[in-house]
């Protein structure tokens, strides 16, 4: 329960970290890879959280921080 806790709130705040300054691709905007939809299923479905995160990586479409955040909850 307490580790559960602590990735709880290591993700909290790493994803409430500011933007670190890259331009993003519009194609964000309308993308499955952003980081609401990966949070929504950070704790139900973590393979296939970890495998969204790894895509969204290679087409650079989230910020290394909020990546390594996500990822160090996972």
């Amino acid at each position: 329960m307490l580790m559960t806790v602590c990735h709880m709130a290591a993700c909290t705040f790493f994803v409430s970290c500011g933007h670190d300054g890259h331009k993003r691709s519009s194609y964000v905007n309308d993308s499955i890879y952003t980081l609401d939809n990966i949070r929504t299923i950070i704790m139900t479905d973590p393979a296939k959280a970890l495998a969204m995160l790894d895509t969204a990586e290679s087409k650079k479409l989230i910020a290394r921080h909020d990546m390594y955040g996500m990822k160090s909850v996972i």
